[in-house]
Formats: C-alpha cells, structure tokens, sequence
C-alpha cells in the first residue's frame, strides 16, 4: 500500500501561553492509504485524537481545531527508508508567528 507525508494546519484554536494565545498548529504525518484523499482523512483523524486525547482540549478556550490539508506527498521507497516518520506532535503558532 503506498504511504504518504501529509502537511497539516489547524486553526480556530485559543491556547493560553506566557506572551500571545496560541491559535493554530502545524503537523506531518506518515500515512498508509490508498490515496492521497484517503491520506489526508487519516492523517486528520490522528491529529484530532491526538487533541482530543492529549493535555490540549482542556486548555483551549476556543472551539475543536478545524484541521485542514495543506499538501500531499507520496513517498517513494527510498525516501521512506531515508526519511523519520513523523508520528506525534504539533507546532503551535501565535498570530505573530
């Protein structure tokens, strides 16, 4: 099954933070799909379990992030075995970043 990198963006998001609320996220995922759709939806998923059950949804004061696709890329063999998968994780930004 082809595996695939999908670049992540979730916004809609008001975390509290020392100097400006945080109001999105990026993330990467390494997905097995059939497509690039089906890569993008999977890789959504992970990302909003990710929030819903790590230590975010209880800070945010805002609504769920609105988690879109930004970018699709399918991985050759080589660079699947060249390349870290990115499992877990998020950068926040805040509206000056």
């Amino acid at each position: 099954m082809p595996r695939f990198d999908v670049i992540l963006n979730g916004t809609g998001i008001d975390l509290p933070s020392l100097e400006e609320s945080i109001i999105g996220f990026h993330a990467t995922r390494r997905v097995k799909a059939n497509d690039a759709r089906e890569a993008g939806d999977s890789a959504k998923r992970m990302v909003q379990i990710e929030w819903r059950d790590g230590n975010y949804q209880p800070r945010n004061r805002a609504a769920a992030p609105v988690v879109e696709v930004e970018g699709v890329i399918p991985l050759s063999w080589w660079k699947r075995l060249t390349t870290k998968q990115p499992k877990e994780g998020l950068t926040f930004y805040t509206m000056q970043g």
